[in-house]
């Protein structure tokens, strides 16, 4: 019999991931029950709306260690070598899952008490300004962060791809392939997960600074559901990037050996 080949670094994050997809496939589950008789609607919609919470800030923070993950090996194999080890990974993991728990509960327990639903058009103006400022806190460290974090790796390793294997023909495919996989990964970003939170962040702002501001009743009425379905489809494609161009794609082995010999 063979050894039993242990997780790669890569491997575990990619897991991570595809449970928050699982999350996100039960958040929307619950959500449709909510319209069938019989059920519970305040159990369905209390429980939808916590994974959904959960989803909308694990989902970067995951995407942004991936990303940090990838520039480290394509830019500095061998001086953060040692620290690229799966049990690291492990538990890096399980604190991610638990801060962003911690940090998701208080959200929860502000949506769920203060108005009756998420997309509620005068929830922006239910909401005292200590709670506001905390889901703002919550917004700058578990979306707008992760975002500008994943934009520059994602750049940094575009450009030091490029730089690879200069004036080669032959590493010519090679390096295309490997920038149309970012460039696809950061598409998908920035058109479907970016949106969201960078609303989010600016409404806040602007509500703590103009309560009377009348295009924060037409954002939470007519612009955020739309903006909220749209994170649910960044989850969904981001791990089939990760899965089938990332982990699987043969650029990675042919330019940057430290990505595939864990």
């Amino acid at each position: 019999m063979r050894p039993r080949r242990s997780l790669s670094t890569t491997e575990v994050l990619l897991l991570d991931v595809i449970l928050v997809d699982f999350l996100a496939v039960g958040s929307s589950a619950l959500a449709l029950l909510q319209f069938v008789p019989g059920h519970q609607v305040g159990v369905l919609h209390s429980t939808s709306l916590l994974l959904g919470l959960i989803n909308l800030c694990s989902n970067p923070t995951f995407m942004t260690v991936i990303a940090l993950d990838q520039y480290i090996a394509i830019a500095h194999p061998i001086l953060f070598h040692t620290w690229r080890r799966p049990q690291y990974y492990v538990k890096l993991s399980v604190i991610i899952w638990v801060s962003v728990l911690v940090l998701n509960l208080p959200v929860f327990y502000i949506l769920i008490t203060t108005f009756v639903g998420y997309f509620d058009c005068l929830m922006i103006y239910s909401i005292s300004t200590p709670w506001k400022a905390f889901l703002l806190f919550t917004e700058l460290v578990l979306g707008i962060m992760p975002i500008l974090v994943i934009l520059v790796c994602y750049v940094s390793t575009a450009k030091k791809l490029v730089d690879m294997g200069a004036g080669k023909e032959s590493m010519r495919s090679t390096k295309e392939q490997g920038l149309r996989t970012i460039g696809a990964t950061l598409a998908v970003l920035v058109t479907t997960f970016a949106p969201f939170h960078v609303a989010q962040v600016y409404v806040t702002v602007a509500d703590l600074w103009d309560r009377g501001d009348p295009s924060l009743w037409l954002y939470a009425c007519y612009v955020k559901p739309y903006a909220w379905i749209l994170t649910f489809f960044s989850a969904f494609l981001n791990p089939v990037l990760y899965v089938f161009r990332l982990q699987r794609a043969g650029w990675r082995m042919r330019c940057c050996p430290a990505l595939s010999s864990e």
